[in-house]
Protein backbone atom coordinates (compact mmCIF):
# COMPACT_ATOMS: atom_id res chain seq x y z
CA UNK A 1 0.00 0.00 0.00
CA UNK A 2 3.16 1.48 0.85
CA UNK A 3 4.37 1.78 -2.34
CA UNK A 4 0.74 2.55 -4.17
CA UNK A 5 0.50 5.76 -2.21
CA UNK A 6 4.07 6.60 -3.20
CA UNK A 7 3.84 5.92 -6.68
CA UNK A 8 0.84 7.87 -6.70
CA UNK A 9 2.62 10.99 -5.12
CA UNK A 10 5.32 10.88 -7.19
CA UNK A 11 3.55 10.01 -10.86
CA UNK A 12 4.42 13.47 -12.60
CA UNK A 13 8.18 12.83 -11.36
CA UNK A 14 9.18 9.29 -13.00
CA UNK A 15 8.81 7.83 -16.35
CA UNK A 16 6.17 5.92 -17.08
CA UNK A 17 7.92 2.57 -17.53
CA UNK A 18 9.51 2.79 -14.09
CA UNK A 19 5.64 3.23 -12.58
CA UNK A 20 5.04 0.64 -14.80
CA UNK A 21 7.61 -1.85 -13.31
CA UNK A 22 6.28 -0.22 -9.88
CA UNK A 23 3.15 -1.17 -9.96
CA UNK A 24 4.01 -4.91 -10.83
CA UNK A 25 4.82 -4.96 -7.14
CA UNK A 26 1.95 -3.46 -5.94
CA UNK A 27 -1.25 -6.02 -4.26
CA UNK A 28 -3.67 -6.74 -6.37
CA UNK A 29 -6.17 -4.25 -5.05
CA UNK A 30 -3.87 -1.46 -5.84
CA UNK A 31 -3.30 -2.97 -9.50
CA UNK A 32 -6.97 -2.61 -10.38
CA UNK A 33 -6.98 0.82 -9.01
CA UNK A 34 -4.04 1.81 -11.49
CA UNK A 35 -5.56 -0.08 -14.40
CA UNK A 36 -9.17 1.72 -13.89
CA UNK A 37 -7.70 5.44 -13.77
CA UNK A 38 -4.46 5.31 -16.25
CA UNK A 39 -4.59 3.47 -19.85
CA UNK A 40 -1.06 2.82 -19.00
CA UNK A 41 -1.74 0.32 -16.34
CA UNK A 42 -4.69 -1.74 -18.65
CA UNK A 43 -2.70 -4.12 -19.84
CA UNK A 44 -2.52 -6.76 -16.94
CA UNK A 45 -2.19 -10.08 -17.25
CA UNK A 46 -5.37 -10.89 -14.67
CA UNK A 47 -4.81 -14.66 -15.08
CA UNK A 48 -1.26 -15.19 -13.11
CA UNK A 49 -3.41 -13.67 -10.02
CA UNK A 50 -5.87 -15.97 -11.00
CA UNK A 51 -3.05 -18.70 -9.67
CA UNK A 52 -2.07 -16.38 -6.79
CA UNK A 53 -5.41 -16.03 -5.38
CA UNK A 54 -6.47 -19.86 -6.23
CA UNK A 55 -9.46 -18.57 -8.85
CA UNK A 56 -10.29 -21.25 -11.18
CA UNK A 57 -11.42 -20.34 -13.77
CA UNK A 58 -10.39 -16.94 -13.88
CA UNK A 59 -12.04 -14.18 -14.86
CA UNK A 60 -11.80 -10.33 -14.60
CA UNK A 61 -15.31 -10.48 -13.35
CA UNK A 62 -14.42 -12.87 -10.50
CA UNK A 63 -11.28 -11.14 -9.89
CA UNK A 64 -13.25 -7.65 -9.81
CA UNK A 65 -15.59 -9.21 -6.98
CA UNK A 66 -13.03 -10.32 -5.13
CA UNK A 67 -11.36 -6.84 -4.82
CA UNK A 68 -14.50 -5.00 -4.59
CA UNK A 69 -15.83 -7.88 -1.58
CA UNK A 70 -18.95 -8.64 -3.19
CA UNK A 71 -20.73 -11.62 -1.85
CA UNK A 72 -20.49 -14.79 -4.16
CA UNK A 73 -20.56 -18.34 -3.13
CA UNK A 74 -17.94 -19.26 -5.64
CA UNK A 75 -15.46 -18.27 -3.20
CA UNK A 76 -13.91 -20.12 -0.64
CA UNK A 77 -14.47 -19.49 3.15
CA UNK A 78 -13.88 -21.49 5.86
CA UNK A 79 -13.98 -20.78 9.83
CA UNK A 80 -10.76 -20.00 11.49
CA UNK A 81 -11.15 -20.02 15.42
CA UNK A 82 -14.26 -17.81 15.78
CA UNK A 83 -13.83 -15.79 12.31
CA UNK A 84 -14.75 -16.16 9.07
CA UNK A 85 -12.00 -16.33 6.77
CA UNK A 86 -11.44 -15.50 2.97
CA UNK A 87 -9.36 -18.49 1.74
CA UNK A 88 -8.54 -16.49 -1.50
CA UNK A 89 -7.26 -13.08 0.30
CA UNK A 90 -6.41 -15.17 2.99
CA UNK A 91 -7.90 -12.55 5.71
CA UNK A 92 -11.30 -12.51 7.20
CA UNK A 93 -14.16 -12.16 5.37
CA UNK A 94 -15.51 -9.03 4.14
CA UNK A 95 -18.64 -8.79 1.84
CA UNK A 96 -20.49 -5.64 0.82
CA UNK A 97 -24.40 -6.25 1.35
CA UNK A 98 -26.96 -4.98 -1.48
CA UNK A 99 -28.44 -1.96 -0.67
CA UNK A 100 -31.98 -1.76 1.45
CA UNK A 101 -34.26 0.74 2.30
CA UNK A 102 -35.79 -1.00 5.53
CA UNK A 103 -34.90 -0.26 8.99
CA UNK A 104 -35.60 1.12 12.24
CA UNK A 105 -34.85 1.50 15.62
CA UNK A 106 -35.13 -1.16 18.49
CA UNK A 107 -33.29 0.15 21.15
CA UNK A 108 -30.57 0.12 22.16
CA UNK A 109 -29.65 -1.06 18.76
CA UNK A 110 -30.57 -0.44 14.91
CA UNK A 111 -31.94 -2.74 12.98
CA UNK A 112 -31.30 -3.23 9.23
CA UNK A 113 -32.83 -5.54 7.14
CA UNK A 114 -31.97 -7.19 4.05
CA UNK A 115 -34.45 -8.73 1.70
CA UNK A 116 -32.61 -9.73 -1.76
CA UNK A 117 -32.83 -12.79 -2.66
CA UNK A 118 -29.48 -13.78 -3.59
CA UNK A 119 -27.79 -12.49 -0.13
CA UNK A 120 -30.39 -13.94 1.79
CA UNK A 121 -29.11 -17.51 0.10
CA UNK A 122 -25.60 -16.57 0.07
CA UNK A 123 -25.87 -16.04 4.30
CA UNK A 124 -27.74 -19.44 4.52
CA UNK A 125 -25.17 -20.96 1.80
CA UNK A 126 -22.14 -20.08 4.75
CA UNK A 127 -24.38 -21.73 7.31
CA UNK A 128 -24.79 -24.95 5.36
CA UNK A 129 -21.23 -25.63 4.04
CA UNK A 130 -20.00 -24.38 7.65
CA UNK A 131 -22.57 -26.27 9.58
CA UNK A 132 -23.47 -22.94 11.52
CA UNK A 133 -26.71 -21.49 12.57
CA UNK A 134 -28.30 -18.59 11.10
CA UNK A 135 -30.54 -16.76 13.86
CA UNK A 136 -30.06 -13.47 11.83
CA UNK A 137 -32.35 -15.12 8.67
CA UNK A 138 -35.92 -15.16 9.92
CA UNK A 139 -39.73 -14.35 8.03
CA UNK A 140 -40.84 -10.85 7.50
CA UNK A 141 -44.35 -9.95 8.47
CA UNK A 142 -45.11 -10.52 4.24
CA UNK A 143 -43.55 -13.92 5.18
CA UNK A 144 -40.56 -13.77 3.24
CA UNK A 145 -36.84 -14.44 4.26
CA UNK A 146 -35.03 -11.77 5.41
CA UNK A 147 -31.15 -11.25 6.83
CA UNK A 148 -31.73 -9.03 10.09
CA UNK A 149 -28.15 -6.88 11.53
CA UNK A 150 -28.45 -5.19 14.94
CA UNK A 151 -26.32 -2.98 15.34
CA UNK A 152 -25.41 -1.10 18.65
CA UNK A 153 -26.29 2.21 18.48
CA UNK A 154 -23.24 2.86 20.46
CA UNK A 155 -20.61 1.58 18.11
CA UNK A 156 -18.06 3.34 16.42
CA UNK A 157 -18.22 2.45 12.72
CA UNK A 158 -17.00 4.15 9.67
CA UNK A 159 -19.56 5.40 7.52
CA UNK A 160 -19.86 7.45 3.93
CA UNK A 161 -22.48 9.53 2.55
CA UNK A 162 -23.02 8.84 -1.84
CA UNK A 163 -24.77 11.73 -3.07
CA UNK A 164 -26.46 12.49 -6.13
CA UNK A 165 -23.36 13.40 -7.98
CA UNK A 166 -21.27 9.85 -7.00
CA UNK A 167 -19.17 11.84 -3.96
CA UNK A 168 -18.41 9.55 -1.44
CA UNK A 169 -18.00 11.67 1.51
CA UNK A 170 -16.61 10.60 5.06
CA UNK A 171 -19.54 11.27 7.85
CA UNK A 172 -18.53 10.63 11.37
CA UNK A 173 -22.02 10.11 12.60
CA UNK A 174 -23.80 7.47 11.10
CA UNK A 175 -26.68 7.28 13.68
CA UNK A 176 -27.63 10.30 12.31
CA UNK A 177 -27.81 9.53 8.69
CA UNK A 178 -30.74 6.99 9.34
CA UNK A 179 -32.73 9.73 10.22
CA UNK A 180 -32.14 12.12 8.03
CA UNK A 181 -34.84 12.89 5.52
CA UNK A 182 -32.91 12.59 2.51
CA UNK A 183 -31.23 9.08 3.12
CA UNK A 184 -32.73 6.74 0.50
CA UNK A 185 -31.01 3.69 1.12
CA UNK A 186 -28.12 2.13 2.88
CA UNK A 187 -25.86 -0.82 2.68
CA UNK A 188 -23.16 -2.55 4.61
CA UNK A 189 -19.44 -3.99 4.74
CA UNK A 190 -20.03 -6.99 6.96
CA UNK A 191 -17.75 -9.06 9.00
CA UNK A 192 -18.94 -12.86 10.36
CA UNK A 193 -17.66 -14.50 13.45
CA UNK A 194 -19.15 -17.68 15.44
CA UNK A 195 -20.69 -17.71 18.65
CA UNK A 196 -20.13 -19.29 21.43
CA UNK A 197 -23.47 -21.05 20.95
CA UNK A 198 -22.13 -22.08 17.42
CA UNK A 199 -24.42 -19.58 15.47
CA UNK A 200 -23.34 -17.13 12.86
CA UNK A 201 -23.26 -13.44 14.31
CA UNK A 202 -23.06 -10.39 11.67
CA UNK A 203 -21.19 -7.37 12.78
CA UNK A 204 -20.81 -4.30 10.28
CA UNK A 205 -17.60 -2.69 9.61
CA UNK A 206 -18.47 0.07 7.24
CA UNK A 207 -21.71 1.95 6.01
CA UNK A 208 -22.38 3.43 2.77
CA UNK A 209 -25.42 5.65 2.93
CA UNK A 210 -27.49 6.77 -0.21
CA UNK A 211 -29.48 10.44 -0.37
Amino acid sequence: MYLFLWCYKYCDMLPWDVLILLSEFCPLKCRYVFSQTCKYFSGVDWSRFGIVYDLKPCNRADLRALIQSEYSSSFKVMARGAVLWNCHLNSPLRVWSPWSSKWHEVCPNMLVVFSHWHFVEYISELGYKLKIKTPCIKRSYSHERVVRVFVPKSARIQSYLCVDSGNRQPRRRWQHLFTRKRTQKVRACLGFRVAANGSLRVDVKCFEFLG
